[in-house]
């Protein structure tokens, strides 16, 4: 959706440059208030959260706080080192690791359909006492908070979308005509070697921060990871992505302070002025008959291309 509202919002700002004509600081103060909104959208988002089942399984381990082990109590023993995530949930809705971490020594299955649903039973660790668990006893929380993330991610979009045209205007009006080119392929060359490049390992680097469970590769090296803590991984993510756009919005301000008499649309009004009622281009009026028989007498007089004569008499 933030793709989309991000499209979206490349069109709007064409069309408000169109219609509302910004010039100069008017232009640079639309793109930084668009960076002040979106960075408060997105220091926003750090507060929205809600209750998955893997979500819960990372808090039950952050509640446990065991180093090694965090989503794993003594009921479990070591017996589980080797099990994959599969979330289980017992009746009551608390979430399980896998049927292994349970305690379950049995299970039973069930077709519906294409589907087919696993029941595990005799699962010692289940403290309901039906010592039964299944997925299709897992409950969360993620609709309400998922739609509002999703107009979130929407406003964000469109709302930085839409500083784009204006953005792309200034600089290329900063510059001289003959260098125009050269300032818009350098400005997608630093935004690439800023931003496009360097941002997946820097993510990833952050969302590793909030990992609490790693799976073990072959030959014992740290695998992937399965169990994050949803609330640290939230505000770390969405505090550093507000802190670039607050950073960002320091240099709109400073764009915004040279951008006092730098006009935008200056072209398109010259473009405009110049079109006939009907949109076309005003043609010269016709020689008159005496102006026509004048150059036709110095030429033939002259002996020399018409064309000459005519660009010398167009001249005076």
């Amino acid at each position: 959706m933030g793709v989309v509202g991000y499209a979206g919002g490349v069109i709007i700002g064409s069309l408000l440059m169109r219609k509302a004509r910004l010039e100069g600081r008017k232009a640079a103060a639309y793109v930084g208030a668009c960076s002040l909104i979106a960075a408060a959208l997105s220091i926003g988002q750090t507060f929205l959260g809600c209750h998955s089942v893997v979500n819960q399984i990372g808090q039950v381990g952050v509640m446990n706080g065991n180093e090694s082990h965090p989503v794993w109590s003594t009921c479990y023993g070591c017996n589980c080192d080797a099990a994959g995530l599969y979330p289980v949930c017992s009746r009551d809705g608390s979430p399980y690791y896998s049927p292994c971490h349970a305690g379950c020594t049995n299970f039973t299955f069930e077709r519906a359909g294409l589907d087919v649903n696993f029941n595990f039973d005799k699962c010692s660790c289940v403290a309901d006492g039906t010592g039964q668990v299944s997925r299709q006893w897992c409950k969360d929380d993620c609709e309400t908070p998922l739609i509002i993330y999703l107009v979130f991610s929407t406003i964000a979009g469109v709302i930085s979308g839409s500083a784009v045209i204006p953005g792309v205007l200034i600089v290329l009006r900063s510059v001289p005509q003959e260098h125009r080119s050269v300032a818009l392929g350098f400005s997608g060359f630093i935004v690439s070697l800023i931003s496009t490049f360097p941002s997946p390992p820097v993510y990833g680097l952050i969302i590793d921060t909030a990992c609490i469970v790693w799976t073990t590769a072959c030959g014992g090296s740290r695998g992937s990871c399965q169990i994050y803590d949803p609330k640290l991984f939230r505000q770390r993510i969405y505090i550093f992505q507000g802190a670039l756009r607050v950073f960002a919005l320091i240099f709109d301000v400073w764009v915004w302070y040279y951008a006092k008499n730098l006009k935008l649309m200056e072209e398109d009004e010259d473009q405009d002025q110049g079109q006939g009622a009907e949109g076309e281009i005003p043609r010269h009026p016709p020689l008159s008959p005496s102006f026509a028989r004048e150059i036709e007498d110095e030429i033939k007089g002259l002996q020399v291309d018409g064309s000459d004569v005519l660009a010398r008499k167009m001249s005076m």
